[in-house]
C-alpha cells in the first residue's frame, strides 16, 4: 500500500510503509498459531500418555487381585479402557468447548469449526489406542503374581 501511494508521488509515513508486507506478516503469523497449536498437542499427549501409564502400572495389584479372582484378562481391560475414556472426556470437555467457542468467535464458516472439533477428536482417539495397545496390553499379559508383587509404580 505504502509504495503504491509513493509511486504516484505521495510522501508517505512510516505508518503507511509497514503495511507493504499484509499479506506476508499474516502468513507468518498463521504458522506461528499452527507451531504453536502442535506444540500444545504434543505437551498434552505426552501429559495425557504419563498420566495414564501412572494410573495403570499404580493398579497393578488391583489387576492381579481380580484376576486371581476369576475375572478375565478382555474384562479387565474392557474395565480399564473405560476408565481411559472417562478420564479423557473429563480432561478435554473444558478445552472442546474452548475450541468451539473460540473456534465461532474468530471463525466465520462452519467447515473450519468442524475441522477444528473433529481433529480433537481424532488426536483424542488416537491417544486412546495408543494408549489401550501400549499400555493396558501389555500389562495384561503380565502373569499374575508379578501383577500382585509390583504394585507402585516406581518399585
Amino acid at each position: 500500500m505504502g509504495k503504491v501511494l509513493e509511486a504516484q508521488g505521495h510522501s508517505i509515513t512510516y505508518a503507511l510503509g509497514a503495511f507493504d508486507d499484509v499479506v506476508g506478516d499474516v502468513n507468518k503469523a498463521l504458522i506461528v498459531g499452527f507451531v504453536l497449536i502442535v506444540l500444545f498437542l504434543l505437551i498434552g499427549g505426552l501429559l495425557l500418555f504419563i498420566n495414564a501409564r501412572a494410573y495403570i502400572r499404580l493398579s497393578r495389584r488391583d489387576i492381579g487381585l481380580l484376576l486371581h479372582y476369576g475375572y478375565t484378562r478382555k474384562h479387565i481391560t474392557r474395565l480399564y479402557r473405560r476408565n481411559i475414556v472417562r478420564i479423557f472426556l473429563y480432561a478435554t470437555l473444558f478445552p472442546l468447548l474452548i475450541v468451539v467457542v473460540s473456534s465461532y468467535i474468530f471463525l466465520t464458516k462452519w467447515v473450519w469449526i468442524a475441522i477444528n472439533v473433529l481433529s480433537l477428536i481424532a488426536f483424542l482417539v488416537f491417544m486412546y489406542l495408543f494408549i489401550s495397545y501400549v499400555v493396558i496390553r501389555p500389562m495384561m499379559k503380565m502373569p499374575i503374581l508379578n501383577l500382585l508383587k509390583y504394585d507402585q509404580e516406581f518399585a
